[in-house]
């Protein structure tokens, strides 16, 4: 079976980053039209791009019936994976299951903005995908390590 799929970095002009997701959501709904069975966003910060391409999946998912929706890549060392795996499956609700989503381990280029890690990119990464994974399988959440022991211990709000 042949399969037809694309990547897009859905950029923009300074200033028009409305437009440009706009634009970015008809491209899947075109790609859709023609053929393609799958569609791949990049994610890229502080730049003219999609920064955050979750809640573009869940909008471009509510214009599309069939396409796949795919990250292309989401570096792991920049999210919080319990988060990650709420907003990922909440998409992925939305659009039917149709959610595809690809990682890397990051680099430190942006340590000031988002904070350093102790250790090096991969090993964070990892560990970073396997909270996700335990998240969007449903497994209890154990403490981080980067949480305080009296954080981890709080009820949870009723």
């Amino acid at each position: 079976m042949n399969r037809l799929g694309f990547n897009t970095r859905v950029s923009f002009p300074t200033g028009e980053a409305a437009r440009g997701l706009r634009e970015g959501i008809e491209l899947f709904r075109a790609a859709e039209q023609l053929g393609y069975q799958s569609g791949w966003a990049y994610q890229r910060h502080f730049d003219n791009y999609l920064s955050s391409p979750l809640p573009f999946f869940a909008a471009a998912g509510q214009h599309t019936s069939r396409i796949t929706l795919g990250s292309a890549v989401i570096p792991a060392r920049y999210q919080d994976p319990v988060l990650l795996a709420e907003a990922a499956g909440t998409a992925d609700l939305l659009i039917g299951g149709r959610l595809h989503l690809a990682f890397s381990s990051g680099t430190d280029a942006w340590d000031d903005v988002f904070g350093p890690v102790a250790t090096d990119a991969r090993t964070e990464g990892q560990r970073r995908l396997a909270r996700f994974l335990a998240g969007v399988a449903g497994r209890p959440c154990t403490p981080s390590p980067n949480v305080g022991a009296s954080a981890a211990r709080r009820p949870a709000p009723s």
